[in-house]
């Protein structure tokens, strides 16, 4: 924590994932140490992910050909993409493999993790960045997610815990490919693609909460639907092959 602009600068300089300025602000630490251990998730999954891709989506089973034809399908497309599955099954998985084949592969992968009871602020922050005048705004790093991936991809993961502002805030943003940095006057140029990845059926969603159906119409249909393992068991006997194949 610091009180000491300069000193916070040189921090993010310097490799810090964040800083925190006091006063604290207890709803922002919690927030940022979720998402650091979001990060170091993501860093985990990455250094691994390598050998297992090809044996994630090359399973002989059914389910398993018919996933691998629509991501594929999904990597030549520039839209936004919904992904549904269950907890546990291979989402980041499946939509670090559509970004790396896709025209987007060179640019950044951000995934945003979104609590339930998240407070509005708090994500419009991390996504849209903030201008002048709160603790984000003292050093350089106001810009939110939607920027820093610029060119590049961005995951929400449980979008259902969004919000209702902020789901609008998207849906706005992403229609119009523009939007306002709070304490900015710029329109800022949306050049991100947009995945989501839930474990709820957007429909029934929909009925409950009819004012989410803007932000999720983003993503118009069809979504992707990531089998569990249970309906793929052949590719648990292929997987093991691979595996001792290669030593």
């Amino acid at each position: 924590a610091v009180n000491d602009v300069q000193k916070a600068s040189a921090c993010v300089r310097a490799g810090a994932f964040d800083y925190i300025v006091k006063p604290f602000d207890i709803d922002h630490i919690l927030e940022m140490a979720r998402q650091l251990i979001a990060r170091r998730r993501r860093q985990h999954l990455m250094s691994e992910m390598e050998p297992q891709a090809p044996r994630l989506w090359s399973g002989q089973t059914k389910p398993a050909r018919d996933l691998k034809e629509k991501l594929t399908q999904a990597a030549a497309e520039d839209r936004p993409l919904l992904f549904v599955g269950e907890e546990g099954v291979e989402v980041e998985e499946a939509a670090h493999y559509v970004h790396r084949a896709g025209v987007r592969a060179a640019a950044p992968f951000e995934t945003y993790y979104v609590s339930p009871h998240i407070r509005a602020r708090t994500v419009m922050d991390a996504l849209f960045g903030r201008g002048l005048g709160d603790f984000t705004s003292t050093v350089e790093r106001g810009l939110g997610l939607i920027e820093e991936c610029r060119g590049g991809t961005l995951l929400l993961v449980h979008p259902e815990n969004l919000p209702v502002d902020v789901q609008e805030a998207l849906a706005r943003a992403f229609e119009e490919g523009l939007f306002t940095r709070e304490g900015t006057l710029q329109r800022i140029k949306v050049d991100v693609r947009l995945m989501a990845s839930t474990t709820v059926d957007v429909k029934d969603l929909i009925e409950l909460k009819p004012a989410c159906a803007r932000f999720f119409n983003l993503f118009g249909s069809p979504c992707i639907t990531i089998p569990p393992l249970r309906q793929r068991e052949g590719d648990i006997v292929t997987g093991h092959v691979q595996r001792f194949e290669r030593g």
